[in-house]
């Protein structure tokens, strides 16, 4: 009984971190713009799959990962800047070896990166993709 309380206990607290904010925003995430003008993730998709799905909450898969580093876990999730100006420093920091684009999206279900280079990143549980976004980087 006793450890089953612990149990219960521990689930609830994660819940909680996985959803610490439910509202929807306004974010910036930065895709890769494929050969064929088609936006596609940076480095992991949905189901293996990097195209993106436009107009359509898409839901990440949630699980403990490493950084590029290859020492610290987080918890993954779509990577997203509440700032143009931050997705503009971490572009402006990445290697340049694919077109890239900052790109508006709409986030829900969101944390703070703890371990980011770049402050205002956050991880995502939901991310949808307008099709026909408004640019201003002010909106």
């Amino acid at each position: 009984m006793f450890i089953s309380r612990i149990l219960r206990k521990i689930l609830l607290n994660k819940k909680k971190r996985m959803d610490v904010n439910n509202n929807i925003i306004k974010a910036w995430k930065i895709f890769t713009v494929a050969g064929n003008n088609k936006l596609k993730f940076l480095y992991h998709g949905i189901n293996k799959n990097r195209y993106i799905k436009f107009n359509k909450w898409l839901r990440a898969d949630i699980k403990k990962v490493r950084d590029g580093s290859g020492e610290k876990y987080y918890r993954s999730g779509f990577h997203a800047y509440l700032t143009f100006e931050s997705a503009l420093k971490w572009l402006s920091s990445a290697t340049k070896d694919e077109k890239r684009i900052i790109y508006p999206v709409f986030i829900k279900n969101w944390d703070y990166k703890k371990s980011a280079k770049f402050e205002d990143t956050v991880l995502a549980k939901y991310i949808y993709v307008p099709s026909n976004p408004i640019l201003n980087k002010d909106l």
